[in-house]
């Protein structure tokens, strides 16, 4: 958009020739604030979004957005601006909605007063890993038709077990009863295809142990 405007050209050696134009003052797209940081990590249950503003003008609210494949974004929170600000200005955001495994893409996007939606931010990313422990061991290595799963519990109890794919998808869970002490149980493989997965058991103290596997 822009404001018209109207201007003649004429030449000194000879004033009478002249032309007249009119054209229009095209507005520069500008954001509503100056960002200096926008960073996430990953944490145990959740992934944890950053970001600081040096300066805000007529900043309404901020949109985090969030995507499976870094093309496809959709909201995930909104979280409200300063409005006015010309000092560093922090804010934070909690994904939960996340499992192992997996990457998410994240970015910022902010609306001025006036409704107008700009992304101000570099598209980041956070890859979500499974915590390998030495007191999860597995075999046989590669599997074929059951997995046997040994480790060590401090008391009596029950533990939740999941199988995720490499895409991060869940494959199977359950719950098992554990001793304290050495546990050995089975893990019927035969309906997997084969492929590599993930194990992750879960205690009753939200403790995590994972691992992985081959199933042939």
């Amino acid at each position: 958009s822009g404001s018209p405007y109207d201007y003649t050209i004429f030449t000194m050696a000879n004033p009478d020739c002249l032309a007249e134009f009119s054209s229009n003052l095209v507005d520069c797209i500008t954001t509503e604030i100056e960002l200096l940081e926008f960073s996430g990590k990953a944490l145990a249950n959740r992934n944890h979004l950053h970001w600081q503003t040096a300066s805000e003008h007529e900043s309404d609210y901020f949109i985090l957005e969030k995507s499976l494949n870094g093309i496809d974004f959709s909201e995930l929170a909104k979280i409200q601006a300063n409005g006015h600000s010309n000092t560093r200005q922090e804010y934070q955001m909690f994904d939960s909605k996340i499992q192992d495994a997996s990457v998410y893409y994240y970015r910022l996007a902010e609306v001025n007063f006036s409704k107008d939606k700009n992304i101000v931010s570099k598209v980041i990313s956070i890859e979500r890993k499974f915590e390998h422990s030495s007191k999860l061991i597995l075999y046989p290595i590669p599997s074929h038709e059951f997995l046997n799963v040994q480790f060590d519990f401090q008391q009596d109890g029950n533990v939740k077990y999941a199988i995720y794919n490499v895409e991060g998808r869940l494959i199977m869970n359950d719950f098992w009863k554990v001793n304290k002490g050495k546990n050995i149980l089975e893990l019927d493989l035969e309906n997997l295809i084969k492929g590599q997965y993930f194990i992750k058991m879960e205690t009753e103290e939200n403790k995590i142990i994972s691992s992985s596997f081959v199933k042939m």
